[in-house]
């Protein structure tokens, strides 16, 4: 079973298949007599087969391998740094059953934040300025715009500026779109996931609509 388990202690806590909460109170399932910790500082919730960490509004905040996040999927090993305690998550068998590819949000106030790129593809952007859609065909990755306003400069790859015509991603890669900056990262072990409003289509529907090419993309 996946655990938490406190680095100076050696105390082992088991997370269970549901939601589990950390903080000071004591209605917590972890509690920690710590005044730099919240009330309520955070909870780890099961997502899609994995373990999701997501900041309650903590004071302190939450770091996970030295970065503050605020809704972070969490990989085995893994260190939590709560408050003065410091946990390493163990979630092996948790990360069997995963899609490895996945985008991290490199600005922004998502900066760290990932998610995941589904095998039946994954539409970003705003209706009414950019559309990308990122699909999976014969084991490579490619990004093409579907809709780029007039008056808005076309998404890059490293700079590149990509139009109808597929672009092959490869692991590093840089992708702007919209005043934001992801990174293309695969295969890595684990499903990503985050809090962004993502909607997911297939890769045969080409099609411009508005209902289901929504992220929210801050600046």
């Amino acid at each position: 079973m996946p655990q938490l388990t406190n680095q100076h202690s050696q105390i082992k806590h088991h997370l269970p298949d549901a939601t589990f909460t950390i903080g000071r109170g004591a209605d917590n399932d972890l509690v920690i007599y710590d005044p730099t910790v919240s009330l309520h500082h955070c909870r780890i919730s099961f997502v899609d087969d994995s373990h999701v960490l997501e900041d309650l509004g903590s004071k302190n905040g939450i770091r996970v391998n030295g970065q503050l996040v605020r809704h972070q999927l969490l990989h085995h090993q893994d260190l939590l740094k709560i408050g003065n305690s410091l946990f390493c998550y163990d979630g092996l068998t948790k990360e069997r059953h995963v899609d490895p590819n996945y985008l991290r949000f490199i600005s922004g106030r998502r900066n760290g934040e990932v998610m995941s790129i589904p095998n039946s593809g994954l539409k970003l952007g705003n209706d009414a300025e950019q559309v990308v859609l990122i699909f999976k065909y014969a084991d490579q990755h490619y990004l093409r715009t579907l809709f780029c306003h007039p008056r808005k400069p076309l998404p890059t790859v490293n700079g590149e500026a990509v139009d109808l015509t597929p672009k092959p991603l490869r692991s590093g890669d840089q992708i702007s779109l919209l005043m934001q900056q992801f990174q293309f990262c695969g295969p890595r072990s684990g499903w990503e996931y985050t809090g962004a409003k993502v909607a997911i289509t297939t890769v045969a529907d080409d099609r411009h609509d508005h209902r289901i090419c929504e992220l929210a993309l801050e600046a």
